[in-house]
């Protein structure tokens, strides 16, 4: 039994992270085969949902299902059976890498497939500073060791999140979209619910997800 809430914490904390990552507002342009290009603005709410718009298409949409894959249902300009103009339901795909997403998406409509891609960029989220990377590094290096030697795990993870939050304080909010933030200081806390075994497994976890996303 003990087992199977360790995996349980496991998968919420993939889910979590992946979440947090793609979080937030979105923009670039799309290219469409046979379509030509067109803008899209994408907002991610961090809950698996979202909504999308594309201003000189006069449509958009809501997002569910996430996170990596979304269903898209147009609220907005939605095209109608024998219609010339207007947008179709469909599948958005995305991937994130910093604060670049690659995105794609996919649809049909009355039997024929429709295909689209384009490479977004994180609104307002201007490169952290290498300050940002440093303090992030230290909050991994410390946890881990936590994590290896010491008995009161908990207790050492609230430090180490105090000396993180000292850290970054002098780079103002520059570092809420660096990558540590996103993976690593911001879902350690999601790890304080689980009991003492619970707690060591996601805090391990998430170490290790946030060291393979932002080494």
């Amino acid at each position: 039994m003990r087992l199977g809430l360790v995996c349980l914490c496991f998968l919420l904390f993939g889910w979590a992270a992946a979440v947090a990552q793609e979080a937030g507002t979105w923009s670039g342009t799309v290219d469409q085969p046979g379509a030509g290009s067109y803008g899209v603005t994408m907002t991610l709410d961090g809950r698996g949902g979202g909504t999308t718009s594309y201003p000189s298409l006069s449509c958009g949409g809501t997002l569910s299902g996430g996170p990596g894959t979304y269903f898209e249902q147009i609220t907005s300009n939605r095209a109608v059976p024998g219609g010339t103009s207007g947008c179709i339901d469909g599948n958005i795909s995305v991937a994130v890498s910093g604060n670049t997403m690659s995105w794609s998406w996919s649809g049909s409509w009355e039997g024929q497939s429709y295909t689209a891609s384009a490479t977004l960029g994180r609104v307002g989220g201007a490169a952290p500073s290498a300050g940002c990377d440093t303090c992030g590094r230290a909050l991994s290096s410390d946890v881990a060791a936590g994590v290896s030697s010491s008995g009161l795990l908990r207790t050492y993870v609230q430090q180490s999140q105090a000396k993180y939050a000292n850290c970054t304080r002098r780079e103002a909010d520059r570092c809420t979209s660096d990558c540590w933030s996103i993976n690593l200081a911001n879902l350690l806390s999601n790890c304080e619910q689980f009991d003492d075994a619970g707690h060591r497994a996601c805090v391990n976890q998430t170490i290790v997800g946030a060291n393979g996303t932002c080494q």
